[in-house]
């Protein structure tokens, strides 16, 4: 009997339900940290991208009639799915599309418009959901 290493047994025990549950988590963290100051206080904030992009969602054409983020997730059922113990293929597939385009949509109204200057951007976290996104997709596929 040879003996596995923890990479083969992670790979076996791949759990597409357990992988989604992860990248939501990461999804909806505050990947976006903003301090205000005020004379001699200092409050900090954290954003989820949802948050970040709620100001240019008007100008995205991907919104369809929805008028904000949280109209668009009950539209598409989001919460439903995420709250499920199992979910379908397709149910995840419509999470990560939702997911995808949300970060597209960061990509090119927040980041490429320079307005996140001051901010703290979770570099890592955000790596971290596009890394265990793009293993996903691979294993549904």
């Amino acid at each position: 009997m040879t003996r596995k290493s923890f990479i083969q047994i992670l790979e076996e025990k791949y759990d597409i339900n357990r992988e989604f549950e992860r990248i939501t988590a990461l999804f909806t963290s505050g990947l976006v940290l903003r301090e205000f100051r005020y004379y001699t206080q200092v409050r900090t904030e954290t954003y989820t991208l949802e948050e970040m992009v709620s100001k240019a969602f008007y100008q995205w054409s991907g919104r369809g009639t929805c008028i904000n983020y949280q109209d668009l997730r009950k539209e598409l059922g989001i919460d439903e799915i995420v709250n499920k113990k199992n979910r379908s293929a397709d149910e995840i597939l419509l999470c990560l599309e939702y997911y995808l385009n949300i970060d597209r949509l960061f990509m090119n109204k927040i980041l490429s418009t320079a307005t996140l200057q001051g901010d703290e951007f979770d570099i890592h976290n955000y790596t971290m959901m596009q890394t265990n996104f793009n293993k996903l997709l691979d294993h549904l596929h």
